[in-house]
């Protein structure tokens, strides 16, 4: 009898945030239109506000999101940071490392609405400040909150402007609660908890700064494998339960990819993948396709077969744009599944997303991968 998998409610709780928002304006919402109706209000009139409000609630809630990554933004240049990037959704800004010009790019990245990373500063005595680059979001929101309920009483003679104004306040204060209270959300952890993770340790600061300046130089165009090896090395008798660590050892298993180590890095993470980590469930779940790669790389079918679980699947549709993703589909129509038609979709599927991906290092890395998984497919 197969052991029963357990449940891990945290993918859950953005989902309930999301669901209790919902209810409180829909709340807001019925009792505003239960009153245009007593007031004589005619059916087109009470449609036309239903669409006004349902539209001012969706502007509101990516507003917000915008206004949350712009917090991470200000809070951090103003403590000593440098922009690297700015994401919202898949729409990417980022630094031209040659023009210095801002370029637009698009990256996708599952369990979030947006992205903000920094080049940290140098650090003073070990340390770097963070706490408000990392609550900067979260003070962004509550600070727009105060400001759309200012106009919430300003616009009261205008009803459904007022109302708009006044979802924006309950948007803003539950994204705040959402990425400051700290909480794991199953496939990333929150902005409070990244806090948390960082306060724990020397070693987890100086883990989170790493990240930081990983990202700044592939932003760079610089390979992982060509970045300092010191970047990639966790001292030992450090434990990899704290998540700001444990996105070490993930890059140092995506670095054995950039090599061609596909052994050395099957291995590397399968050792992860089993050990008990804080590792976030989005770099699970990408490293899991990587391994999947290099079992297929070196033929090991049966075990590739075992990695294709409905849980990695629904990642995939999810990350569908990734070129991680991509690469890791056309090894499984090539190597798995003996497809040359679906090979080709997914190779179309991977030139258009690399138009738009933001790090050119990325590309160039999987594509080193793709020419191996050819080569085994002519052999």
């Amino acid at each position: 009898m197969s052991e029963k998998k357990k449940i891990d409610f945290r993918q859950y709780i953005g989902m309930l945030f999301f669901l209790v928002i919902g209810g409180v304006c829909g709340w807001f919402f019925g009792y505003y239109l239960g009153e245009t109706v007593s007031e004589g209000a005619s059916p087109g009139e009470t449609l036309m506000s239903v669409g006004i409000l349902l539209l001012g609630f969706y502007v509101m809630l990516y507003l917000q999101i915008v206004v949350h990554e712009a917090g991470h933004l200000v809070f951090g240049l103003l403590t000593g940071y440098r922009f690297s990037l700015f994401r919202i959704g898949s729409l990417t800004f980022l630094r031209d490392p040659v023009s210095g010009k801002i370029r637009v790019k698009r990256m996708q990245l599952a369990g979030t609405g947006g992205q903000c990373l920094l080049v940290p500063p140098q650090p003073v005595d070990g340390k770097i400040p963070f706490a408000l680059y990392h609550l900067g979001g979260s003070l962004m929101n509550l600070i727009a909150s105060a400001v759309f309920f200012a106009l919430y009483q300003i616009c009261r003679p205008i009803p459904t402007l007022s109302l708009i104004m006044l979802v924006g306040v309950i948007v803003g204060i539950a994204f705040a609660m959402m990425n400051g209270i700290p909480m794991r959300l199953g496939a990333i952890d929150n902005d409070g908890y990244n806090l948390y993770a960082q306060t724990k340790s020397q070693t987890a600061m100086e883990a989170m700064r790493i990240q930081l300046l990983i990202a700044e130089a592939s932003a760079r165009g610089v390979r992982l494998r060509d970045m300092p090896g010191e970047w990639f090395v966790i001292p030992d008798g450090v434990s990899l339960e704290n998540s700001m660590v444990a996105v070490i050892s993930v890059f140092a298993c995506n670095r054995l990819m950039d090599e061609g180590k596909y052994d050395e890095a099957e291995e590397a993470i399968r050792s992860l993948c089993a050990a008990k980590t804080g590792m976030v469930g989005v770099h699970r779940s990408l490293l899991i396709c990587d391994r999947l790669t290099c079992l297929l790389l070196r033929g090991d079918t049966a075990a590739a077969e075992q990695c294709l679980t409905k849980q990695l699947l629904s990642f995939m549709k999810a990350m569908r744009n990734n070129p991680t993703i991509l690469r890791c589909q056309y090894a499984i129509a090539h190597l798995l599944r003996d497809d040359a038609e679906e090979a080709q979709v997914v190779m179309k599927r991977f030139e258009q997303c690399a138009k738009t991906h933001p790090f050119a290092s990325d590309i160039e890395s999987e594509r080193e991968i793709i020419a191996a998984i050819d080569a085994v497919k002519t052999e």
